[in-house]
């Protein structure tokens, strides 16, 4: 991990008051929870060590409310990416969490005693920056659904993922790169910390372009509530065709801990007089949100009318309300989302 770690070091010693940095040691568990680095930096008045945790995608602002969360129980912690823009890095500074991208926007907090903000760096997108097409992310999805599938032919991943060969050709080539995967003598498998990066990399994706991808539309209907709504519409979509509940809707009926007041329903197909037959009316802030499934594995839940736990999970960190994110660590906790099993 060096070597990933080292572009990130640079940075750091550019600032003025360090004099040095150096790596104690990799993959340090703390309580429950274990991340990538810990290291030493020497200031002018002695050392502090500092955990890291290493992202491979650029920092979307779901995956920065679980950093400041880590963050609430490692202390002090420094996170890393590729790119880490001004808003993600304003949240970030708010929560306490010090930060560092590749392009050396950065915010470096030591105790109160040596603090820095750099931000507004500019320069090319690094290659572990680059953006996945929308096949290669639902390729994604589906090796985080059932994480055995790294390991099976391109022809039977790509059918599982419901794309052609090239996206899933893209999508194991692209893992390999960034450490996540490695091709061993019985074929591709995930690397120790390989499933749980994989997943900062689909949060990432599904928040900055995925998700809008799969956007069929946000509609108003006249329900009194949720469950109303819900009671309502069930029976019209499975007339429709095959769909699932997601978000809110989803965790209530998994766990029981919260549903809010949307209505999220994921869709295979979106036949073009859905929203008539729900009696619904568009409306860009209207409680009912249809989107279609990222693959066959997206309606393949744990209950006959839920999504699967990941996408119902991804959608609760998007929600970005505290209460949905509580309830999105309920169901990690719970699945085991982006562990190694």
């Amino acid at each position: 991990m060096h070597s990933k770690l080292d572009a990130y070091l640079e940075h750091l010693r550019a600032l003025p008051f360090v004099r040095a940095v150096s790596v104690n040691k990799e993959q340090v568990q703390v309580g429950e929870h274990r991340v990538d680095a810990r290291i030493a930096i020497r200031t002018p008045t002695g050392v502090e060590k500092v955990y890291v945790e290493i992202k491979g995608s650029n920092m979307s602002r779901e995956m920065a409310a679980q950093v400041a969360s880590l963050a609430q129980s490692i202390h002090p912690l420094l996170v890393a990416a590729p790119v880490i823009g001004s808003g993600v890095g304003d949240f970030l500074v708010q929560n306490n969490t010090s930060f560092v991208d590749l392009r050396g926007n950065c915010h470096i907090d030591l105790g109160g005693r040596y603090i820095a903000r750099i931000q507004g760096q500019a320069g090319e997108r690094p290659v572990t920056a680059r953006a996945l097409r929308t096949p290669s992310y639902q390729v994604l999805f589906t090796v985080l659904a059932e994480p055995t599938l790294i390991s099976t032919s391109v022809r039977a991943l790509a059918a599982a993922a419901g794309v052609s060969r090239q996206p899933a050709v893209t999508l194991r080539q692209r893992l390999v790169e960034l450490g996540l995967v490695v091709r061993g003598a019985k074929g591709y498998m995930w690397t120790q910390q390989g499933r749980r990066k994989a997943l900062d990399l689909w949060l990432a994706g599904y928040a900055t372009s995925v998700r809008q991808g799969l956007f069929v539309g946000a509609y108003r209907t006249q329900d009194a509530d949720p469950g109303a709504r819900e009671d309502r519409i069930a029976p019209i979509l499975d007339k429709c065709c095959p769909w699932r509940w997601g978000g809110g809707s989803a965790s209530d009926r998994m766990t029981g801990y919260f549903h809010g007041e949307k209505t999220v329903v994921h869709v295979v197909d979106s036949p073009a007089d859905l929203p008539r037959s729900l009696r619904a009316v568009p409306a860009s802030d209207g409680p009912l949100i249809v989107l279609r499934s990222p693959g066959p594995k997206g309606i393949d839940g744990i209950t006959p009318d839920t999504a699967h736990p990941l996408l119902v999970y991804t959608e609760l960190l998007t929600d970005g309300g505290e209460r949905a994110r509580e309830a999105a660590e309920e169901l990690a906790e719970r699945f085991s989302l982006g562990r190694q099993s």
